[in-house]
């Protein structure tokens, strides 16, 4: 029996820990993925899998992905399905009332991705060696998709303004009414007080809801703008270094300012909801004397824990 040369093992090992590294390295992006991305593809390809192994003659086969298989999934499986219910309320709690929306393109987009991520994860895995299943017929059905969503709006006449500038509110009186809403005195007013300063936060820093909730204290910023005026204009800055569009901790700024009507003013609403937080409340006020003592803490708290959002 030939032993191996102490360069062959030199080899095997570089290679080993080659391939070691790469799999930390796709390990580490994994982690990374948001929440929702995870769960969502998670379930998504659970769902393939399962329809795999219940076609006959599958059910000690790997369910390795190729474009045909992947094509013939989503024709068979997923195109012309209802919509399933997010939560209970949609249907109404022991309801037993079912959906008659068919689930729509980007629906069957995001079944076409996660099957696809599955696959990737089967080649890093070195069990799958078919090409890329994204090819001129996946893309051709939900090409086809599409247009067939295209169309069955037309024919039901579906509202064209959803969606567009005028889906929601667009006038000053409509911003103010909002507002009445969140300032009119009810139990538990902190918690309103936190909402109207999260849509707040969406308005006028134009953010998405989770980019809000991620603000910490340590991320705002005031700055008195020169020759504005005879009275002090301060803008407050919102420094954002990740999101869902920004994941790789690029520096991005929004700025408010005072608004003259004080109901719709969003430095008023955050001035009023630290001031319930930590003189209502009786939330200690973060000590200051090393950044570790107070980065972390939410500019939206949930519950008595400053740094949950």
């Amino acid at each position: 029996m030939l032993r191996p040369s102490a360069a062959d093992v030199q080899e095997a090992a570089l290679a080993f820990a080659m391939q070691r590294s790469a799999m930390e390295t796709y390990e580490m992006a994994a982690d990374k993925r948001p929440k929702a991305t995870k769960a969502a593809y998670s379930a998504k390809a659970q769902e393939y899998v399962d329809w795999f192994k219940a076609k006959p003659g599958n059910a000690n086969k790997l369910p390795l992905v190729d474009a045909q298989t992947l094509h013939y999934f989503i024709k068979d499986k997923v195109i012309g399905r209802t919509a399933r219910p997010k939560t209970k309320k949609d249907t109404g709690a022991g309801s037993t009332k079912e959906s008659t929306k068919v689930i729509g393109y980007a629906t069957v987009k995001q079944y076409v991705n996660a099957i696809v991520d599955l696959y990737q994860e089967q080649v890093r895995q070195r069990a799958n060696t078919n090409p890329h299943p994204r090819n001129n017929l996946v893309k051709t059905l939900l090409k086809q998709v599409s247009l067939a969503e295209d169309e069955r709006k037309r024919a039901n006449y579906e509202d064209r303004g959803a969606g567009t500038l005028i889906d929601g509110y667009t006038t000053q009186e409509q911003l103010s009414q909002i507002a009445k809403h969140y300032w009119t005195p009810a139990s538990f007013f902190g918690v309103r007080l936190r909402d109207w300063l999260a849509f707040a936060l969406s308005h006028y820093y134009l953010l998405r809801g989770e980019t809000a909730r991620m603000l910490e204290l340590a991320d705002l910023q005031s700055v008195q703008l020169e020759n504005e005026g005879t009275s002090k204009c301060v803008a407050v800055i919102a420094v954002q270094r990740q999101g869902k569009t920004n994941q790789h901790g690029r520096v991005e700024l929004a700025v408010c300012l005072r608004a003259k009507d004080v109901s719709v003013c969003p430095q008023a609403a955050m001035a009023c909801y630290l001031f319930w937080r930590w003189h209502v409340e009786g939330e200690p006020f973060p000590v200051m004397t090393t950044s570790a003592d107070w980065y972390g803490y939410k500019l939206l708290k949930s519950g008595k824990n400053p740094k949950k959002r």
